[in-house]
């Protein structure tokens, strides 16, 4: 399990990189308090990101939420074979997390002892991590990825395998 020397910072945006056609953004709206969900409008082959707003198709509203959690985990190739990737992601134990909450970027750990067992979080010390009551929203990544302090609140994950 990786070190994690990061105090809660300045969160108010979580950029989720998994590939060239799949990428996230979630912006911090301090005047609702929550975070709006932004998604990939073109394969980034080299020109840069680009984003839209994510909407809901039945309200037409963009999509939101009171907590970001990205899980770090292992994944693992099943199957490898031409255009073909079948990936197992191995969503048991614990492991590093990160919550994006009220502005704000907690490390912490994620947890599941057992497959029957539910996702809980805990801060560093052990202790249950206290969500904002609403809505969570999870992004889970790969193991091997950081989190990449880009300034001013705003923080990367790119997913990669090992």
């Amino acid at each position: 399990q990786r070190q994690m020397c990061i105090r809660d910072r300045l969160g108010t945006q979580a950029a989720v990189r998994y590939s060239i056609s799949a990428y996230t953004r979630w912006d911090y709206d301090p005047e609702n308090g929550r975070y709006l969900r932004f998604a990939d409008t073109q394969e980034d082959t080299g020109q840069g990101e680009a984003y839209a707003p994510f909407l809901d198709r039945n309200s037409n509203q963009q999509v939101g939420a009171d907590n970001v959690v990205v899980i770090l985990t292992i994944h693992e190739y099943v199957l490898r074979s031409g255009n073909s990737e079948i990936i197992d992601v191995l969503l048991s134990g614990s492991g590093t997390a990160y919550v994006f909450r009220d502005g704000r970027m907690y490390p912490v750990l994620w947890n599941r002892p057992a497959l029957e067992s539910v996702i809980f979080l805990t801060d560093l010390n052990g202790n249950p991590f206290p969500f904002k009551q609403g809505t969570t929203w999870f992004e889970i990544v790969g193991q091997s990825v950081a989190a990449q302090d880009q300034g001013n609140g705003a923080w990367r994950f790119e997913h990669r395998f090992p």
